[in-house]
């Protein structure tokens, strides 16, 4: 993925995306505008007709409105199908520019070739002429060949001007026929005094930046200079990667080496990356610059599996306490970014905070910075490695998340018609399977309403513990899609089965958003059989007046409970609940320890075993208690319904296992999917399929069929459709 930076806060000084490919050389794309240049065509873009164009073989040239990439028209070559053999389609004379002998120009221009009567199978690629004062003009210049249909492609070349008396430029049909009526379209063209050594931000030579040029006569286009590329030696070129291609390195040899001629500050800086591997044992260097910035990436330095950033120009002065708390050698994709202001060193792990410590920066040097190994000799990588950036500033928290966003291998989107207005809904397939392990009930709440009817409150867990409502309970827009809503005299019971016994292991979580806060209202629980001590075999529920453990009934706080022995249990969080807010609370149990998440986060709790107050969120170990009660969703149910909630409840979930804590944030920044998908890819037939996954569906309930015939084109990804803005559609019904 190539991006375009610009000067300011945000910019990275380094930036190596590794989607080249193929070669050695791996191109920093990170840049700072210094200045413009003027374009030397003098109508780019025949925004007033084309009347400065011509060709050479006798084809018809004029100003189109029916595709553009540039303003609202562009050059259309029409061929006269008269000149057999000739593929040469020359356009624009620049006899009257005044070029200077020994400079560089580049020229670059848009080309779309239409599937339809288009310029035949041979590609299309631009080209500039030369000539010293005779008839014969060969081409001085070529650019790659295209042969993308129905879509705009920017095609780059350049020359050394050597006093040629004229120079032409123009595009070139590989294939050397055209029929009548055949033609393609030109869009966008630059010719631009450049230097050979310094690419341009628009592409006009190896760069990939964002337009300041607007295709209006003689405008102006920015220039930019590159950082530091990277030599690449042994490491090979993978066609995925946490975003675009990637690069992988063998462990024993291969390593990547670029110059330190990027700047930073001396004061505060920071770096990330994303990598892959499935390597624990060994010193292993992600990235390095030892002798320059004085900073470091190690996996595996002191504990199997950990990562350990430094920033003072070795990690001799850090230890284990500073590595982090994830395992990122797990075989999965992890962005790792890491800062330090000048006294603190805090390192991120797929954009949440892990650790802090104090470190100072080292500042002597400026030897070259190296991905993959140590110094090219030691401690090599064993995996992939993308995205390595370096910014000459500390990263905010927001920041590192917008870095972990931009890789993100996780699908952006949530279901719609319901609120999405945190940063977590986002939808996940890289993390479903794992978050399906263990699962013994997951009730989505997106039925469109509820009436009291057997197992209406669907479980998508494959358990088939489905539930019914009662008093009246019903859904409306939640989280994600719907969410059952409870307006503290109603309850969702899902009946008594084996696979909601838990004796050893627990997690429960869901999306709360609560009306009112009131002591004792159950979230989530299986009850007791009768309001006696212990309540519940296992629940959530918001935390009442406790003096022991200094609890107030009114502040949110939430309580895990769970009863073993016969006895009572509970810990409870430390943050609290909010009216009318959104809160994703998660609790587990690995047969030792309890622990309560407030959306992804590890709460500090505390343990209130019967009267006693011990802060710290251990039990004494044993089994979970078990009965044949109900799990009720909304209230408790004990002989009779009580202690409703008041609110929506929204993906309910158990687990028959401890969910880990990356299980329990990637749960956090998992969004259920789309309720439909359709991606186009079929590129035949009059069936637009539905890709989604729907448990409760049969398949291919959503499927669409098109409708008065619109058209299958190539696509952004794969096939798409083009409707002709008249009666064209796809008609998939009611889909929800």
């Amino acid at each position: 993925m190539n991006l375009a930076y610009g000067n300011g806060q945000g910019v990275p000084v380094l930036h190596l995306p590794f989607d080249e490919g193929q070669g050695v050389v791996a191109h920093n794309q990170s840049w700072q505008k210094v200045g413009e240049t003027v374009n030397l065509v003098a109508n780019p873009s025949a925004e007033t007709d084309a009347g400065n164009y011509a060709s050479s073989w006798g084809d018809t040239i004029s100003a189109s409105s029916t595709v553009s990439v540039i303003g609202s028209k562009s050059i259309k070559i029409l061929s006269d199908g008269t000149t057999a053999g000739v593929g040469s389609r020359r356009l624009i004379s620049s006899d009257s520019i005044t070029l200077e002998e020994g400079k560089t120009y580049s020229y670059s221009a848009w080309v779309y070739n239409p599937s339809v009567q288009g310029m035949d199978s041979g590609g299309v690629s631009i080209k500039i002429w030369g000539n010293n004062g005779g008839t014969d003009w060969s081409s001085l210049a070529t650019s790659g060949v295209t042969y993308v249909r129905d879509a705009w492609v920017k095609l780059t070349t350049s020359i050394v001007y050597n006093n040629e008396t004229a120079v032409k430029l123009g595009v070139w049909s590989e294939n050397n026929s055209q029929d009548a009526g055949d033609m393609f379209y030109f869009d966008g063209v630059q010719f631009e005094q450049t230097s050979s050594a310094t690419p341009y931000c628009d592409g006009s030579l190896t760069g990939s930046g964002t337009y300041a040029w607007n295709g209006t006569a003689h405008a102006s286009t920015s220039t930019c200079t590159y950082g530091a590329d990277g030599d690449v030696y042994g490491a090979t070129w993978q066609s995925s990667g946490a975003k675009g291609g990637s690069l992988r390195f063998d462990g024993a040899s291969s390593c990547l080496v670029a110059p330190h001629n990027f700047e930073t500050a001396s004061s505060a800086y920071s770096f990330s990356t994303w990598f892959k591997t499935s390597q624990s044992s060994g010193s292993r260097m992600i990235l390095q610059a030892n002798s320059g910035l004085g900073f470091g990436l190690y996996v595996n330095r002191f504990t199997a599996g950990k990562a350990l950033a430094f920033f003072d120009s070795s990690s001799g002065n850090n230890s284990s306490a500073d590595e982090t708390i994830t395992t990122v050698t797990d075989g999965n994709w992890h962005n790792i970014s890491a800062s330090n202001d000048g006294l603190i060193t805090r390192i991120y792990v797929d954009g949440i905070l892990e650790n802090t410590y104090a470190e100072t920066i080292y500042t002597q040097g400026g030897g070259d910075f190296r991905v993959g190994s140590n110094i090219c000799t030691s401690a090599y990588f064993d995996g992939d490695i993308d995205e390595v950036k370096i910014f000459p500033y500390a990263l905010s928290s927001s920041e590192v998340k917008q870095q972990f966003n931009f890789g993100n291998s996780l699908t952006l989107g949530g279901r719609t018609g319901g609120d999405q207005s945190s940063s977590s809904s986002r939808g996940s397939t890289a993390t479903e399977g794992s978050l399906e392990d263990g699962l013994v009930g997951h009730w989505k709440m997106d039925e469109s309403s509820w009436n009291g009817t057997t197992e209406e409150v669907l479980d998508s867990s494959g358990a088939g513990n489905d539930g019914t409502s009662y008093n009246s309970a019903t859904t409306s827009s939640g989280k994600f899609g719907n969410a059952g809503n409870f307006d503290n005299t109603n309850i969702a019971r899902i009946p008594h089965s084996s696979s909601l016994n838990l004796s050893e292991q627990i997690t429960l979580s869901a999306w709360v958003k609560p009306d009112a806060i009131v002591a004792w209202d159950r979230i989530l629980a299986k009850s007791n059989t009768a309001d006696v001590s212990p309540n519940s075999m296992y629940g959530l529920m918001i935390s009442g007046n406790s003096s022991a453990c200094g609890l107030s009934a009114t502040t949110g706080q939430v309580r895990f409970e769970l009863a073993s022995n016969n006895e009572k249990h509970n810990i409870t969080s430390t943050s609290s609940l909010s009216v009318s807010t959104w809160t994703f609370v998660t609790a587990t149990y690995d047969g030792v320890t309890a622990r309560i998440y407030f959306n992804g986060v590890d709460q500090e709790t505390s343990l209130c075993n019967q009267n006693l107050n011990v802060v710290v969120p251990t039990l004494s170990g044993g089994t979970i208690d078990t009965n044949t009660n109900d799990v009720t969703i909304g209230a408790a149910y004990f002989s009779a319904i009580g202690n409703q909630f008041d609110g929506l409840v929204d993906e309910a979930r158990i687990y028959n296992r401890a969910l880990d804590a990356v299980e329990i944030r990637n749960l956090y920044y998992f969004g259920p999917g789309p309720v439909a998908h359709w991606d186009f890819d079929e590129n035949s037939g009059t069936v637009a399929k539905d890709t989604a996954s729907h448990p409760e569906l049969v398949s291919g309930s959503n499927n669409g069929v098109l409708t008065n015939g619109p058209t299958w084109v190539p696509g952004v990804k794969g096939s798409g459709l083009k409707f002709d803005g008249g009666d064209d559609s796809v008609s998939a019904g009611d889909i929800l």
